[in-house]
């Protein structure tokens, strides 16, 4: 088809008359472009260091150079200097072929950074061609010969014709033109060549351009013109197809409008006609459109064609057609969007506004008390002076006001199709346009008052001076002066001596796979000697009442803040990157009211001056690290690293648990899957490796630096263990300690998060001060349905973990047993809606269920539970989450949405409480500073010392800090709780027990009774053992050394020797390094007797006849006042009995205090023979010797007493002979007789519990 249009082009031109020139049909390449500004010695103040010739080929197929030259000759030499082109180049249809003349080397020669890029160069000074082109006066030829190019020779004037058909005219310089394709004369030509008429002086900054590369008339000045140099090579690729488009305009009925199209040339227009049919509004159907600076037209050739024209019709929005037709008959069409208003009511701009009262309601409950401008909805026309200007609308403010404060002078003109052209500030304009309150009065309780702009006239386009503006002092906008202290000044301009930042400026967009942020100036302050706003109790009076039955407190929404936008007159460059804490000294700019949505809170919006020089501002906070712990101190860290994710994995590891019965969703679906018990595809981003490595280096910059490396740190919001061990890693890595760190977070295989945007918790535990003895997950598959709901959803969405450890003492000592629980509650998104439940209950039932689990564990364990709570250190109205988890201030039922519930749990301690109230913040929205994260703790870390700071690097510096490697600074959104616990001292305690029964019972004075302590170790730390004593009648020995390891034990014998009758007492006392520990000793003395023969000795011995009694005289002696009774017994020692032989002692006998007595032992032993008889033995007699002699020999057996036996078996001998011969009148042996030999028999004394004895050593003869 453009083929088509092109031959159709050249058919019909060929037979167009021109008033000065004939065209001509183009079948060979033309010359397009000449510039001769360049030179090969000195090309300064020149677009380009060298000349160049462009070609062009307008034909519809490539034509090859083989037989082509490019010629050139100055103005009136008849010299030309030649030279051929590339023999195998060509020129496809519609390209260009670039020629540059420059030398082969050298300073001069061609050089990339200062010359085009050509198709072909030229060397000058060899083949040929020995000099520069003029930019004043000279000619070019393009020549074909089908053999040699041969350099062109003077014939005078007007000799011959062209190959293409043209007769040159001029001088006698002139060639012979036979083998002439396109020749250009130009400048002072009057002695000279050309065709027809010579082109003009081109210029040493400027080109000669063929006005159309596919048109050649017979006028080298009709078709050239002088330009900009473009030169293009054989890759240049141009617009092929012409096109228009239409630019909207409106305009108020019967005023002038001015008509647009911007036409995109193809690359063979040269020149278009450009009409619109205005038919529709009673013009013509034809009416032309000028781009030659007349008719509305504001800039000749830039290809927008305008007609200004004046146009009577009802309120409409119309679409003008046009149409566009080129030199090359090409055409192209389009529509002109035409927004028709009707006439305004001219009104002013402060009756416009109508006055505003600076004191609204308050508490602020429903919409209808928020107040309009009285012409919102009405169609108006004002003026003023436009005060600033923005990217979709502009401030005008009326020059004198009214004179009433309370009615604004100012007005946001919203443009919705593009700023008026022209427009500047300074510029007195009329506009013209409907007025509507903006927010929807139904979103937002100060909205702004604004014109909806349909048609603007700048009436006045010099720089008026600006309307002075109003000075804001503190007492104008003070924290109790409510949310419209500051509407009577909307609009206008405004300045303030000084602010102070209260946030850092923030992000108008985050890539977050790449984790760049965008800023968008914008920041929130208050006026200097303002205090910085805090969050505060209560429901915020912005939002709507969710349950008319309850009376919560109300937060008044900190009216004193104010955001500062330092792009929105003056764009990107003007922003202004800052932190809290940072002064804005001699602040002007336009104060607006149209951000003022209440899902913002925002109450109005400083504009900041395009003059405001922003290097005046005093810098702010820098990053704030907490004090260094003591060395009898551990630390414990909170940190919500704000949604840590890694790189897309070979093994994807984006994954998350959705309880049985709950909706899971894979990735970004909206389709529902009701789980089984399963895992999910999670929304976690893939980050760049780049981005990733950047936010492991700033969490370590954190950690190490900030934190000082704390013993323990909870993280929340890191996506799984995978992460975890790369920021254990990094830290591990830049600290220069291998291992320092070990990371503990769900790993996807036994434990997961249930949170859908993939985020979890974990721990960092420093390995060098703390070990870990268990990490386990509490809280998961919990699900619950809420009021109103059908299908129940999980409850903890990061479900808990609990680090039991222990706090390392040093070598030998027991660690310090600490519990952390580390949780990330449901975020505060939703607890304020009106039609669910959903949110608010959650919150409770997660405070629930962990003050439940706390509660379960045993008595004396030491808790702390880090975490980012989502929740302030007081009720916000909606719910009382931390009240229950700490069973501390929980409000009654009527002041909280969705009340707590107190006695879950023993009362715990919220650390951020013992803080100043100017301290208490670890996150800043809207500008308010609030507290999100919290330490709680158990109340016997506090009494030992327990307490908090906030490592502020975060929550107040601009977003921009994010994309920065070499700072902590936003490493995430939250600032960090570190609590520091006291590292108390090892408990050194002792225990005593004993290995005897514990009574030394009763023992005689003198004598001695031993007991066996056992000392262990019962403390945290090895004992240093000093010393063990006793007191009074009892005696220590031990082995227990000098030191005692933990759990060990050693042995102490206490020995009692009473010195004196009745109950003895004593004290044992073992003393330790930091302690000591002590037993109560008790026995009895007993006075005592003691016993010995008549000689004192004990032993003693007497002698006896068998058949004789012997008597031995036992001496008893009263000791210590002894006197009792005493009772005697006599036994064989080791009961080994005589035969025969007896001892008889008195039973029992008397001592006297004082007294001896003597007691009688009597011995008597048997007579070994008898009497004989005359005859023999009776039988009797016989049968008992038998008998005798048998129960000696037994009892020899059973008593081991050989003497005995030996008598036993004579007595049977004897009684055997004397059956055998009987017996006449000589004497018979004594069965019973008490055989020779030495005996021992003891004899016993005793009295109570005292027992004495006398040996007595018995000789038998």
């Amino acid at each position: 088809m453009k083929n088509f249009a092109r031959c159709l082009a050249i058919l019909l031109l060929s037979f167009a008359s021109l008033a000065s020139a004939q065209t001509q049909l183009v079948t060979q390449p033309v010359i397009t472009q000449i510039y001769g500004g360049g030179s090969t010695s000195n090309t300064t103040g020149t677009p380009y260091q060298h000349d160049y010739v462009e070609l062009y080929n307008p034909t519809l197929s490539p034509i090859s150079l083989s037989g082509y030259g490019i010629q050139y000759g100055s103005g009136s030499t008849a010299n030309w200097n030649a030279f051929a082109l590339t023999p195998s180049a060509s020129i496809p249809s519609g390209k260009y072929y670039l020629i540059l003349f420059a030398p082969a080397s050298g300073t001069f020669a061609y050089n990339p950074a200062k010359d085009p890029v050509p198709d072909q160069i030229v060397s000058i000074g060899s083949n040929g061609f020995t000099t520069d082109l003029s930019a004043s006066n000279g000619k070019v030829a393009l020549t074909y010969n089908a053999g040699t190019v041969t350099a062109l020779s003077a014939t005078g004037g007007n000799t011959g014709t062209s190959l293409t058909g043209f007769t040159l005219a001029g001088s006698a310089s002139c060639p012979n033109p036979a083998t002439v394709v396109d020749f250009v004369g130009y400048g002072n030509q009057s002695a000279a060549c050309y065709v027809t008429a010579a082109a003009p002086t081109i210029g040493a900054t400027n080109a000669l351009i063929r006005k159309s590369p596919a048109i050649a008339t017979t006028s080298n000045f009709a078709d050239f013109a002088v330009g900009t140099p473009n030169p293009r090579n054989s890759s240049y690729t141009g617009v092929t197809t012409l096109g228009i488009t239409g630019n909207s305009a409106s305009f108020v009925s019967t005023q002038s409008v001015t008509l647009t199209a911007t036409v995109t040339y193809g690359t063979a227009t040269t020149s278009a006609t450009v009409t619109a049919d205005l038919s529709s509004v009673g013009g013509s159907a034809t009416q032309p459109l000028f781009d030659d600076g007349t008719n509305g037209d504001a800039t000749a050739g830039d290809k927008t064609y305008s007609f200004k024209t004046t146009i009577t019709s009802p309120a409409a929005t119309l679409s003008i057609p046009v149409t566009v037709v080129d030199n090359t008959a090409a055409t192209a069409s389009g529509t002109i969007a035409l927004t028709v208003a009707q006439p305004g009511v001219a009104v002013r701009i402060y009756d416009i506004q109508g006055a505003k009262s600076s004191t609204g309601p308050s508490p602020v409950s429903v919409y209808s008390s928020v107040s309009t401008a009285p012409t919102a909805g009405v169609a108006v026309q004002t003026s003023g002076i436009v005060t600033g200007i923005g990217t979709s609308g502009f401030f005008l403010q009326d020059p004198t006001g009214d004179g009433n404060p309370a009615t604004p002078d100012g007005i946001y003109v919203y443009s919705p199709n593009a700023i008026p052209s022209g427009l500047a500030i300074g510029n007195t304009v009329t506009v013209t346009g409907k007025i509507t309150t903006y927010p929807a009065q139904t979103v937002s309780h100060t909205p702004a008052t604004e014109l909806n702009l349909t048609f603007a006239t700048i009436t006045n386009t010099g720089v008026s001076p600006l309307p002075a503006p109003v000075v804001l002092t503190p007492a104008m906008l003070t924290p109790t002066g409510g949310l419209y202290q500051l509407t009577p000044y909307e609009g206008m301009r405004v300045s303030i001596p000084s602010l102070t930042t209260t946030s850092g400026t923030d992000s108008a967009s985050l890539n977050e796979s790449s984790e760049t942020y965008t800023s968008n100036g914008q920041f929130y302050a208050v006026i200097t000697g303002t205090p910085r706003p805090f969050r505060e109790p209560g429901i915020d009076l912005r939002d709507l009442v969710v349950d008319a039955s309850k009376t919560p407190a109300v937060f008044d929404d900190n009216p004193e803040r104010m955001l500062v936008d330092s792009t929105f007159f003056r764009g990107t460059a003007g922003s202004i990157e800052l932190s809290t804490g940072a002064v804005l000294p001699n602040v002007t700019g336009v104060l607006d009211m149209t951000y003022s949505n209440d899902s913002f809170y925002d109450p109005s919006r400083l504009l900041l001056d395009v003059s405001y020089d922003k290097t005046t501002v005093v810098p702010g906070m820098t990053v704030q690290p907490v004090p260094t712990a003591a060395a009898t101190q551990f630390t414990v860290a909170s940190f919500n690293i704000e949604r840590f994710y890694n790189p897309a994995q070979a093994t994807p590891d984006n994954l998350y648990y959705v309880p049985a019965g709950v909706n899971g969703y894979n990735g970004s679906s909206n389709t529902p899957i009701v789980s089984t018990g399963q895992t999910f595809i999670s929304e976690a981003v893939d980050v760049t490796t780049a981005a990733y490595a950047r936010r492991l280096q700033k969490l370590s910059l954190a950690v190490r630096n900030v934190l000082n490396l704390p013993d323990v740190v909870t993280l929340e919001e890191v996506e799984n263990q995978s992460v975890a061990n790369d920021i254990a890693n990094q830290i591990n890595t830049d600290a220069g300690t291998p291992g320092l760190y070990a990371a503990y977070s769900t790993d996807n295989s036994t434990t997961y998060t249930q949170d859908g945007t993939g985020i979890s918790v974990g721990f960092l535990v420093k390995t060098t001060t703390v070990d870990k003895l268990a990490v386990t997950q509490f809280g998961q598959g919990h699900t619950f349905t809420y009021t109103g709901g059908t299908q129940p959803i999980t409850l903890n969405d990061r479900p808990w973990l609990v680090l039991n450890a222990g706090v390392k003492r040093g070598d030998g000592i027991k660690d310090y047993p600490v519990t952390v629980i580390v949780n990330h509650m449901k975020a505060l998104t939703g607890e304020n809606s009106t039609t669910s439940t959903s949110t608010r209950q959650k919150k409770e039932l997660q405070a629930e269920d962990i003050a439940k689990y706390i509660q379960s564990l045993p008595a004396g364990t030491h808790v702390i539970s880090g975490g980012d709570f989502n929740a302030f250190e007081f009720s916000d109205g909606y719910t009382d989450t931390l009240a229950t988890y700490t069973n501390t201030n929980v409000l009654p039922a009527n002041q909280v949405v969705q009340p707590g519930v107190a006695g879950l749990v023993t009362p715990l301690t919220d650390l951020a409480l013992l803080l100043p109230a100017d301290q208490r913040w670890s996150y800043v929205e809207y500008g308010n500073a609030q507290i999100l994260d919290h330490l709680v703790v158990t109340p016997d870390l506090v009494a030992a010392g327990a307490h908090m700071a906030y490592a502020h690097l975060n929550a107040d510096f601009p977003t921009t800090a994010y994309n920065d490697a070499a700072t902590p600074a936003r490493t995430s959104d939250h600032d960090v709780a570190v609590g520091y616990f006291t590292l108390p001292p090892p408990n050194m305690g002792a225990g005593l027990t004993t290995t005897t029964p514990p009574s030394f019972g009763s023992v005689a004075i003198g004598s001695t009774s031993t007991q066996g302590f056992v000392l262990t170790n019962t403390g945290e730390a090895p004992l240093g053992f000093i010393s063990a004593t006793a007191t009074g009648d009892f005696g220590v020995t031990n082995n227990c050394g000098t030191s005692l390891a933990v759990g060990s034990t050693c042995n102490i014998a206490v020995t009692f020797q009473p010195t004196l009758p009745g109950t003895r007492t004593g004290l044992l006392t073992v003393v330790f390094s930091g302690g000591r520990i002590a037993a109560t000793l008790i026995g009895v003395g007993v006075a005592d007797f003691t016993v010995t023969d008549s000689a004192g000795k004990n032993p003693t011995s007497a002698s006896v006849t068998a058949g004789t009694a012997t008597t031995v005289g036992l001496t008893f002696t009263s000791l210590n006042s002894f006197s009792g009774t005493i009772a005697l017994s006599c036994t064989a020692v080791n009961s080994v009995f005589a035969p025969g032989l007896t001892c008889n002692v008195p039973a029992t006998f008397t001592l006297a205090a004082g007294a001896t007595s003597t007691q009688t032992v009597t011995l008597t032993a048997n007579p070994r023979t008898l009497p004989s008889r005359a005859s023999g033995l009776p039988t009797e007699t016989l049968l008992g010797g038998m008998l005798s002699g048998i129960v000696l020999l037994m009892a020899g057996r059973l008593r081991k007493m050989r003497l005995a036996s030996v008598l036993g078996m004579l007595l049977i001998g004897l009684a055997a002979m004397s059956a055998a011969t009987g017996c006449s009148d000589s004497s018979n042996l004594n069965p019973a007789g008490t055989p020779a030999g030495t005996f021992t028999y003891a004899v016993t004394a005793t009295s109570g519990t005292l027992s004495h004895t006398e040996t007595i050593t018995i000789t038998v003869q």
